[in-house]
């Protein structure tokens, strides 16, 4: 065991230690910790020399926090080998900027050090290594903090600092002072300017040959150790590392027997670790967890398709600012068919959202002021309401059930057994499935991702109930599923006499006979099968778990209505839902996400890359020549096959097996499952490709031509590798650079990065929320969808859910707010348009003066003080909060002369003079 011989080791000879692993040096660490020994632990750096270093910026970011702190104080090192080995930048590069309170500061040099230093500058601090400008405040992600920081000025002299949150932008507590490490390197112009040109002559393909990606690949490097003490679990020699000879390199393996004493220290030291908990406090670590983001930014641009709730699909030009009256506003610009074009007040923007149409639908745009939308509207409001009754209906029937006694013995010993600590998130399920257990007849939904742990909850619940003895069906929608459960079953129950069977398309009509009458007769406890297990016979069916309910036909789903009415039912989905539509369920159906990612998962590697022969071969060889086999997205159909031809010419002898939508269900199952049985290298497919199975062995994927996807799509492409213990890669293919729009450059350089104001994977889990949405519901093929968009519909199903269950109905705001005032957030302010749309996005939909004044003080915080346009604006949002409240349907004014128009009433009030304030003033005190 490592931990034994690294506690045996330190203790007699305290050194810097080489492991083999990453995860050893973990364990290592643990070892450190316990023996109170200062350390810095190096991370798994696995970039190859000229690769875009924007794929590896967290792991730069921790190797060089280790290395300031090694030349700084020469503390012990912890190691993977693969790092270790390398020539690493020298010491000459680790200056710092140390800033504090009442400093005075050269803002120009300041800004042009970030700059050398490899500090990305943006609009919206997201993430380590970037750094924003504006007016008199900077944000800064020191790539060696937990937290970013805001710095206010008073002119040259730093007035404070405050710690922030990246995601909610608002800041909290003060500190004296920062220090501001390099995130690549703190070198001089001089330098900077001869490296940029290195990198300009370089033959290096990567999307933007700039310094980001590439400067660290240039700067002096050296060995910082020639004797290493390696920690290996086995007594063998490790010959795949060249980088030293093997004299130069000395390795020397501490082979350590345990003895009684060992043990016994051990012992302390796992119940020291025990004590202290999993999140240990890595002095020599930085914790790279990424949190879930609270703010979607980019949420709404220029050219995106929305959905208006009165008027319909439409596109949104942007905002544009129109003066009136002398007056000057700002509204949201939406184009609709023949030109026409609607001026949507900016405190409204809460009647628009992005139109999501599934599967890239382009949408037709509508018609102003038409009735078509409206009968569209009101045809699906018409089904969404059936859908609703029908959700309703079986919940109030399930509801009068008494459920089935159950035994909840031996259920800590069976989870004990997963080989595995569940995380927050799966004991939070389990404990919610044994309370409707015991009080209900359960209809849960159980949300997450592949390989997030849903198949181990599903062997909980199904456990509590066969150890009742009762039945439990796993129904599945495809044989790869239904073969992936059974196998992951029967490992898992293998210690249990616990009898398990399979049906799926390959089971033959003799097999199935038997299966059939085994289950009735109650000689079966677990049967794991496709739609075939709507039809069979139970002789005492406690629990029906159902993996992707979606995918199922209405036939089937009406069997399944009748087979669980008083039946504990469990539903898996590997895409999230809407937060609004699960407090929406709740009151009919249990709601359970997992969204934490196993320990071992990793995120995958993104390049982008221009498209070239040679690099697409040395990716693919690569793949194949650590075993594994590799998915290539091809969205072209009548070319499909000549591109397995030029890949076969490519790399001779290669297995490639092509899948398309043209092909049948039954062909392109049967296709699948010999590729998952490795019989092919690489699959090349459209986007048809089946995100719900888990393959480990496939871990590089590349799409051609990524420019013409969106952002969700290749989000969830990327998904589907680094499934397994191996790392992920993915490889977004452009024909020409030059050619691709800077939106599609932006994008693609998002994934990569993980960064471009938040919107990569944040959008794309937006998307994904509101798809998911309609999954969940069994409407995802539904013509319905794409006449209203995902958004509307989904809410629109929420209103029905809350009305039947006796909610109040959300109503759309109605007051309209026609003040002929200077109001809008000054861009001379905030400057950036999606930030400002991002912040009346927000503001159009509040419903309480508290969450105005929350927002007003964030903006200050965030862009400093307000001037008195964007002060009129948020007045503006207070009033038309307070009328919608008391039933007003507008606001006007004429000068002086104000209205307000009641239902049954209208009043008319004069202030005393025409100025903004005083108007907004006067209209505030009579509402109040």
């Amino acid at each position: 065991m490592i931990q034994s011989k690294a506690l045996k080791f330190l203790e007699t000879e305290p050194a810097n230690i080489v492991t083999k692993t990453y995860e050893d040096a973990l364990k290592v660490v643990e070892v450190v910790e316990y023996l109170d020994i200062p350390y810095i632990l190096l991370p798994d750096f696995r970039a190859n020399y000229g690769d875009d270093i924007r794929s590896y910026k967290d792991e730069l970011f921790l190797l060089n926090r280790g290395l300031y702190q090694f030349y700084k104080n020469k503390t012990l090192i912890i190691s993977p080998i693969n790092t270790i080995l390398r020539k690493l930048p020298k010491g000459k590069y680790f200056k710092t900027i140390d800033l504090e309170f009442a400093q005075t500061i050269d803002l120009s040099f300041f800004k042009k050090s970030l700059q050398l230093w490899g500090y990305e500058s943006v609009n919206i601090i997201q993430e380590r290594g970037e750094v924003s400008f504006r007016e008199d405040i900077i944000d800064i992600f020191p790539i060696n903090s937990e937290t970013p920081f805001r710095i206010k000025l008073v002119e040259t002299e730093i007035e404070s600092i405050k710690k922030f949150d990246e995601y909610t932008q608002k800041s909290d507590e003060e500190v004296e002072g920062i220090t501001i490490l390099p995130a690549i390197a703190s070198i001089e112009e001089k330098e900077f300017n001869q490296i940029v040109k290195n990198i300009e002559n370089s033959e290096f393909n990567i999307f933007y040959k700039d310094y980001q990606g590439l400067g660290y690949w240039f700067l002096e490097k050296e060995r910082i150790f020639h004797t290493l003490n390696l920690i290996s679990e086995m007594d063998e020699e490790i010959d795949e590392y060249n980088l030293f000879s093997k004299d130069e390199l000395n390795l020397k393996f501490n082979i350590i027997q345990k003895d009684e004493v060992e043990t016994s220290k051990l012992k302390d030291f796992r119940e020291f670790i025990e004590k202290k908990g999993d999140n240990l406090s890595l002095n020599g670590y930085l914790n790279y967890k990424r949190k879930t983001p609270t703010i979607i930014l980019d949420d709404l641009k220029q050219g995106d398709f929305v959905v208006h709730q009165f008027h319909g699909i439409g596109k949104f030009n942007g905002l544009k600012q129109i003066e009136v009256l002398g007056k000057t506003g700002e509204f949201g610009e939406v184009l609709y068919a023949n030109n026409d074009k609607l001026l949507l007040p900016i405190e409204n923007l809460n009647l628009i959202d992005r139109y999501i149409g599934g599967g890239g639908v382009i949408p037709t745009l509508d018609k102003m002021g038409k009735t078509t939308f409206a009968k569209n509207r009101k045809k699906v409001e018409e089904k969404i309401f059936a859908i609703a009754v029908d959700i309703i209906k079986l919940s109030a029937k399930r509801g009068t059930i008494i459920p089935k006694p159950l035994s909840f013995n031996g259920i800590d010993k069976f989870i004990s057994e997963a080989g595995f600590k569940y995380t927050k998130d799966q004991k939070q399920a389990v404990d919610d499935i044994i309370n409707d257990m015991k009080t209900r007849v359960m209809d849960r939904l159980l949300s997450g991702d592949v390989g997030f742990g849903k198949t181990e909850i599903a062997m909980v619940s199904s456990f509590i109930v066969v150890n009742s003895g009762y039945q439990v069906v796993i129904v599945a929608p495809t044989t790869i599923l239904v073969s992936q459960h059974f196998d992951s079953f029967i490992k898992r129950f293998k210690s249990y006499n616990v009898k398990i069977e399979k049906i799926d398309r390959f089971t033959t009509a003799k097999e199935k006979k038997v299966i059939e009458e085994k289950l009735k007769d109650g000689e079966i406890d677990i049967i794991i099968a496709t739609h075939s297990a709507f039809g069979l016979q139970y002789k005492n069916l406690g629990l029906v778990v159902i993996d992707e309910e979606h995918k199922f036909g209405v036939k089937q789903k009406e069997k399944l209505k009748s087979m669980v009415e008083n039946t504990h039912l469990l539903s898996m989905s590997a895409t999230p839902i809407p937060r609004s539509l699960n407090l929406a369920l709740s009151k009919i159906k249990g709601f359970s996400a997992l969204n934490t990612p196993p320990k071992t998962k990793k995120e995958t590697r993104t390049f982008v890359k221009e498209y070239n022969d040679a690099v697409l071969k040395e990716i693919i060889l690569r793949e194949i020549n650590r075993g594994g086999q590799v998915f290539y997205i091809y969205n072209n159909i009548a070319s499909i096959e000549m591109k397995k031809d030029a890949l076969q010419k490519l790399i001779p002898n290669l297995r490639v097996l092509v899948l398309h939508a043209k092909l049948t269900p039954n062909q392109i199952e049967k296709n699948m499952i010999d590729f998952i049985d490795k019989k092919y290298d690489v699959i090349i497919a459209t986007t048809i490709l089946e995100s719900g199975i888990h393959i480990p062995n496939v871990n590089s994927v590349i799409v051609e031509n990524a420019d013409r996807f969106g952002i969700a799509d290749l989000h969830q492409i990327r998904g589907r590798v680094g499934r397994g213990k191996k790392e992920g890669y993915a490889y977004f293919m452009v024909e020409n650079k030059d050619n691709i729009s800077e939106n599609a450059k932006k994008r693609l350089l998002a994934l990569e990065e993980n960064s471009f104001l938040g919107s990569g994977a944040v959008l794309a889990m937006h998307d994904l929320e509101i798809r998911g949405g309609g999954n969940i519901i069994g409407v995802a093929q539904s013509g319905q969808i794409k006449n209203v968009g995902y958004s509307l519909y989904i809410k629109m199903l929420e209103d029905s859910l809350r009305n039947l269950s006796g909610e109040e109905k959300s109503e759309i705001q109605q007051t309209e707010i026609k003040l002929n005032i200077n109001s809008y957030i000054s861009p001379e302010i905030v400057a950036d348009d999606r930030i400002r749309i991002e912040i009346y996005r927000r503001l159009s939909k509040l419903k309480t003066i508290e969450e105005v004044y929350d927002i007003e003080k964030e903006l200050i915080d965030r862009f400093g003080k307000v001037d008195k346009v964007t002060k009129n604006f948020f007045e503006k949002i207070k009033i038309k909060i307070i009328a919608s409240k008391k039933g007003i349907i507008s606001i006007s004014n004429y000068g002086e002369n104000i209205t307000i128009i009641y239902k049954n009433d209208k009043k008319f009030i004069k202030a005393v003079a025409k100025d903004d304030d005083i108007i907004l003033e006067t209209i505030l005190k009579e509402l109040r």
